[in-house]
């Protein structure tokens, strides 16, 4: 067997002219050179499956269809510090946490149609809420949760909000609370933010409080400014609107937060 000398790699690959004197080489060559190609694109494939099957499965996890809401439009998101901070709106004296509640509050109840209620899978019967002006009376649920939040915090100073009520009030305040907090759990489970905390000493360990959490994470929050001004938009005035008389009564009073 003959010696054979390599192909420089400058060499145009495209080239048409025949190694005549070398069949063998040329056969073995072309076999070898297939091989070579084969694997790679095997390689090239199994490569690209991998990545694209795990980019479908993170995909997935991160776009999973979002639920139905009327207020879709303007919901948007950012980045913000987990913990910046008391508020001092909501700290301070009771007649200014109560203002500040009460203004947070204000479009518990909102005006719905019946569109948005059938998007919402809403049961349109006659025990259905509905303002005598038109509509249907729907809550969002980070309202409902505030609310509730709002109940439990009243519950903190009952001589102050609940003096005077009458024993089945008590006990329906009760069944209220527990309501209340089952459906703050819920949601803080569902919503789970995964920022973290860390603890800290403040001072020595016989003291109250020894120690705090601080953080310095961001979190992803809902702009919130944006929610609550589409909320606003559609409030149902606390006292001043009337509902239409549901199958149970002649009357219904006006005015009154319907929250569940």
């Amino acid at each position: 067997m003959g010696k054979y000398e390599e192909i420089p790699s400058s060499d145009s690959l495209e080239s048409h002219e025949p190694f005549l004197g070398h069949p063998r080489f040329t056969v073995q060559s072309e076999h070898k050179a297939f091989r070579i190609l084969r694997h790679g694109i095997l390689t090239v494939l199994v490569v690209y499956a991998a990545v694209a099957t795990g980019a479908l499965v993170w995909l997935g996890r991160q776009r999973v269809p979002q639920p139905y809401t009327p207020a879709s439009g303007v919901i948007s998101y950012r980045r913000q510090p987990l913990y910046f901070g008391e508020d001092k709106s909501f700290s301070g004296s009771p007649d200014h946490v109560d203002r500040a509640w009460r203004q947070l509050l204000e479009p518990l109840n909102i005006r719905t149609s019946y569109q948005e209620q059938l998007a919402a899978h809403a049961e349109i019967t006659d025990e259905i809420l509905q303002p005598s002006d038109g509509g249907y009376v729907g809550v969002l649920s980070v309202y409902h949760e505030l609310h509730c939040l709002d109940t439990l915090r009243m519950n903190m100073d009952p001589e102050r909000y609940y003096s005077g009520i009458s024993e089945a009030e008590k006990q329906n305040n009760i069944v209220h609370m527990t309501h209340c907090v089952d459906t703050i759990r819920r949601s803080l489970m569902c919503k789970a933010d995964p920022a973290m905390y860390t603890g800290y000493w403040i001072a020595n360990h016989t003291v109250i409080p020894s120690k705090e959490l601080r953080s310095n994470s961001d979190t992803i929050c809902v702009n919130w400014e944006a929610l609550d001004g589409w909320a606003r938009e559609r409030l149902l005035p606390a006292d001043k609107y009337k509902v239409k008389p549901g199958p149970f009564e002649n009357q219904m009073p006006s005015g009154h937060h319907h929250h569940g």
